[in-house]
C-alpha cells in the first residue's frame, strides 16, 4: 500500500507561508488550539483528492485571488492576507514517487486514475458533518437526504460510477431535444421519456439497497463496537426521487428518514425524532456508526487511501472517545488506511493509545 511521506501547503486557507508536514508513511496526529490551522490541513487533503474528478474551471476557482466584487472568486481557498501574485498550491509526496502538485492551471498529475481511485477509497469525517445528522427541530423527523447527497454519494460507488455522478446525470440529462433543435421535451408517451423514468427508478432502487446495507453495517458498529444493544438505527427512503409527477417538468425533494428503534417494557418502539429523545453523545455515536457503516459498505480497492478525522469526538465522553479511537486505529477493515487525526485537545489515555499505535 502507498502512504503519504510529505504534505506541503502554501498560501492556502490558514497557511500563508510554506508549511510542510512530514509523515514518513506513518499515521499523523495534528493537535493544536482553535484557529491554529488544523482544519486547513483537512481541507487541503480533501481538495487535493476531490480535484481528481473536477474540470478546469472547478479547480481553478480554488486558487484565484479573492475579490469581493467578482462572484466567481467566492470559492477561493487562498489565504486572504497574501499578495495576489504569490503562488498557492498543495503538494503531496507519496513513498517512492515524485511530488504531485495542485495549483492554478497545474492539476493534470492530480487527475490520474491512481488519484481518482484514492479519492473513491478515502473518507473525510468532521464534527460538523456528524452534527448535520441531527441538526433539526424537535417537531420534525430527521431528513438526511442532503447529508447523503453532500457527504456520502461522492464516495459511494455503483458499477464504477459514484452515486453523486449518477444523480448529477439524472438532474442534467433531461428527456429533451438539444437546444440547437429547440430544446423541446420529448412526448410523455415516447421511449426516451420512459427510459429517463426508468433511470430514476433504477437509482431509487439502488438507494434502497444501499440504505439496507448501511443499516446492517451501522447497527453492527453500534452493537459490536459501542456495546449498545437496546437501540437500532433505521434509515428509510420514505420519499423517493421523482420528476414530472405533477406534469410540471420538475424534480421533487426526496427524503431519507433517520429513526431509531428501542426496547421498552419488553416491546420494540420506533422514534422518528431521535434528536428529541437522545442526548448529543448518543446522537454522535449513531452518526459515527452510520458514517463507519457506509465506509465499511463501500470499501474500495486502491493502492493509496486515507481516513481524515477532524475533531469528530468533541461531544463524546472519555470512554466513548477511547472506543472510537480503538475502532479507527485497530479495526481490521480499516488497517489499510493511513489515518490523519485532527484534534483540539488530548487526554492522557488518548495520547497513550495513539502513541501505542505509531502515530506521529
Amino acid at each position: 500500500m502507498k502512504k503519504i511521506n510529505k504534505i506541503t501547503i502554501q498560501n492556502f486557507k490558514a497557511f500563508p507561508d510554506l508549511q510542510t508536514f512530514g509523515l514518513n508513511g506513518k499515521n499523523l496526529l495534528v493537535h493544536g488550539n482553535n484557529g491554529s490551522g488544523k482544519s486547513s490541513l483537512y481541507w487541503a487533503l480533501y481538495t487535493f483528492l476531490q480535484c481528481s474528478e473536477k474540470d478546469t474551471d472547478e479547480i481553478n476557482k480554488y486558487f484565484v485571488p479573492f475579490n469581493d466584487a467578482i462572484e466567481d472568486t467566492y470559492q477561493s481557498l487562498r489565504n486572504i492576507y497574501r499578495p495576489e501574485d504569490d503562488d498557492s498550491f498543495i503538494k503531496i509526496e507519496l513513498q517512492g514517487e515524485s511530488p504531485i502538485k495542485l495549483a492554478y492551471d497545474n492539476f493534470l498529475d492530480v487527475q490520474s486514475s491512481d488519484i481518482q481511485e484514492a479519492n473513491k477509497a478515502s473518507d473525510f469525517i468532521n464534527y460538523k458533518l456528524l452534527h448535520n445528522f441531527y441538526n433539526n427541530t424537535h417537531k420534525k423527523h430527521l431528513n438526511v437526504w442532503n447529508v447523503f447527497r453532500r457527504d456520502f454519494y461522492p464516495y459511494l460507488q455503483y458499477r464504477s460510477k459514484s452515486y453523486h455522478d449518477w444523480l448529477g446525470e439524472i438532474y442534467h440529462d433531461l428527456p429533451k431535444y438539444p437546444e440547437s433543435d429547440g430544446g423541446r421535451y420529448y412526448r410523455r408517451n415516447s421511449w426516451m421519456y420512459a427510459s429517463f423514468k426508468d433511470k430514476i427508478n433504477n437509482f431509487n432502487n439502488e438507494i434502497i439497497n444501499l440504505l439496507n446495507s448501511i443499516n446492517h453495517q451501522a447497527n453492527k458498529v453500534l452493537k459490536d463496537k459501542f456495546r449498545i444493544n437496546d437501540i437500532e438505527i433505521f434509515l428509510e427512503y420514505i420519499k423517493v426521487l421523482t420528476w414530472d409527477e405533477d406534469w410540471d417538468r420538475s424534480f421533487n425533494s426526496p427524503e431519507i428518514k433517520l429513526s431509531i428503534k428501542y426496547q421498552k417494557d419488553g416491546n420494540i418502539h420506533t422514534n422518528h425524532r431521535p434528536q428529541s429523545f437522545l442526548n448529543e453523545a448518543s446522537l454522535t455515536r449513531i452518526a459515527i456508526s452510520i458514517r463507519l457503516g457506509a465506509l465499511l459498505t463501500r470499501l474500495a480497492t486502491s493502492e493509496w487511501k486515507i481516513l481524515v478525522l477532524d475533531d469528530m469526538l468533541i461531544s463524546l465522553d472519555m470512554s466513548n472517545r477511547m472506543i472510537v479511537s480503538e475502532i479507527i486505529l485497530n479495526d481490521e477493515d480499516l488497517r489499510d488506511f493511513q489515518k490523519i487525526m485532527i484534534k483540539v485537545s488530548l487526554i492522557y489515555l488518548e495520547t497513550r493509545l495513539i502513541l501505542q499505535n505509531g502515530i506521529i
